[in-house]
């Protein structure tokens, strides 16, 4: 007989440190409207002192579970020790400085039990930049509710590079057939690629979370993201047809993204006040893409402008309410 007191879904928060924004999250997961879930909390052994306040977090709700890797795992290993300990038969991660919107676990899962052959579902949503700016990201009202498993979701998966990664509610079972996250700079993609390869994708082009910016790791180069993003891309690409992976088209569809991720980054990084840092990621962004030109990389650094000067202005604002 069905355990009829098992969450419907598990919103998995992995976290690392950041217990005042962890709050927050938590705060949009609670506020949901759909009865039949379960808040996982997943701490990678912070050492700022954050777990001593985030193993009281259930006292705020029975809903709330929290768990303490022994050591630190990584990103990948604290996604993958959520999967073992949630019990729901759909998961949502969501990063512990992201908020869910009203309804995103009703609407997914909804979604989830009309669609019983898709893997996962994901949704537009907002990008909240630096200076707190709010701008719809990832929607796309053309895209086809269900891209079917195979050839087709592999092609909108694995290059769109569009998919927010706390919009998505995933089938626990795919976990179980396909195993979990693997190490790679875009653990996320790889996995959502292995599962389009066997499942259908839906898409709900509805903004359902908001995704916070921040600033680019000191530890990211250009030479390392180039390193990465082709371990990735070659893993991705394994899970292709021989005679597909080793067209012209893809090949061209792997320098795009690459370029893209290239020219983000250095987006990211001039928005920071990091310019020179910036530039170079810009300027290995045009190696990849003949679509990326000078007058394209030039126009960047002008828009990137105005931005800069709008994130100094909010931050020499929060320092004088600090003194």
């Amino acid at each position: 007989m069905a355990n009829t007191d098992l969450p419907l879904v598990s919103i998995c928060i992995p976290t690392y440190c950041r217990h005042e924004l962890l709050r927050r999250a938590v705060d949009s997961a609670l506020a949901q409207d759909l009865g039949a879930i379960e808040i996982l909390v997943s701490d990678n052994y912070s050492e700022d002192g954050s777990w001593d306040k985030t193993k009281l977090l259930p006292e705020l709700d029975s809903r709330i579970i929290v768990r303490r890797n022994e050591r630190n795992l990584g990103w990948t290993g604290n996604l993958n020790g959520c999967i073992k300990d949630a019990r729901g038969k759909y998961l949502v991660f969501l990063c512990d400085d992201d908020v869910l919107l009203p309804g995103m676990a009703r609407e997914t899962c909804e979604f989830m039990e009309a669609h019983p052959g898709a893997g996962f579902v994901h949704t537009a949503g907002y990008g909240i930049g630096l200076s707190g700016r709010r701008n719809l990201v990832s929607c796309n009202s053309a895209h086809p509710a269900v891209v079917k498993a195979g050839l087709e979701a592999l092609n909108d998966t694995a290059f769109a590079f569009d998919i927010l990664f706390s919009s998505v509610m995933v089938r626990a079972e795919c976990f179980k057939k396909l195993g979990g996250f693997t190490e790679s700079i875009s653990s996320d993609y790889e996995m959502w690629s292995r599962i389009s390869e066997c499942y259908d994708v839906g898409y709900i082009p509805k903004p359902l979370i908001c995704v916070y910016a921040h600033p680019i790791s000191p530890k990211m180069t250009v030479e390392r993201y180039i390193t990465e993003s082709t371990k990735l891309s070659a893993a991705v690409l394994q899970l292709f047809p021989a005679g597909v992976r080793d067209s012209r088209e893809i090949k061209l569809k792997s320098e795009l993204q690459l370029s893209n991720g290239l020219r983000s980054l250095g987006l990211q990084a001039m928005d920071s006040g990091c310019w020179s840092r910036g530039i170079e990621f810009l300027r290995s962004a045009t190696k990849y893409s003949p679509e990326y030109g000078p007058l394209r990389r030039a126009a960047d650094i002008l828009r990137a402008v105005p931005r800069r000067l709008i994130f100094a202005f909010y931050l020499s604002k929060a320092a004088k309410t600090h003194v």
